[in-house]
């Protein structure tokens, strides 16, 4: 890395970085190599191994705070893809891969509030058995 103190406007003068030869070859290695699988494990999901001890109320609770976390993240996200946010742009293909970036997160998190749901709608058949 490199770096350079440049003035904009009136604003504090700012450090700007930018990739080295080598740094860049190294960056290259690393975005060409395997990829690794999404990591599927949670702390939440540690806490739901465990939940059997919570009465029905506490369950609910762990569920109701989750869920509002995971709808707040979504919410975040689509604003900063509503604001066009979600990363740079230099050019057509890096703003198409971030923008799918975004749109990838955001299908995570709503498939994770439609998971959410069906963990609600067995418990509530469990507690009918």
């Amino acid at each position: 890395m490199e770096s350079e103190v440049r003035q904009h406007g009136n604003y504090p003068p700012s450090k700007v970085y930018s990739l080295t030869p080598a740094g860049e070859t190294a960056l290259r290695e690393w975005v060409t190599a395997d990829p690794s699988v999404p990591q599927m494990r949670s702390t939440f999901l540690t806490q739901l191994a465990w939940a059997d001890m919570l009465t029905d109320d506490e369950m609910a609770s762990l569920l109701d705070r989750y869920g509002h976390e995971v709808e707040m993240k979504l919410l975040m996200q689509r604003e900063l893809i509503r604001r066009g946010l979600s990363g740079p742009a230099r050019t057509p293909r890096e703003a198409l891969l971030w923008s799918m970036i975004a749109e990838h997160d955001c299908a995570l998190f709503e498939a994770e509030l439609q998971w959410l749901k069906e963990l609600r709608e067995a418990l509530k058949g469990e507690d009918n058995t």
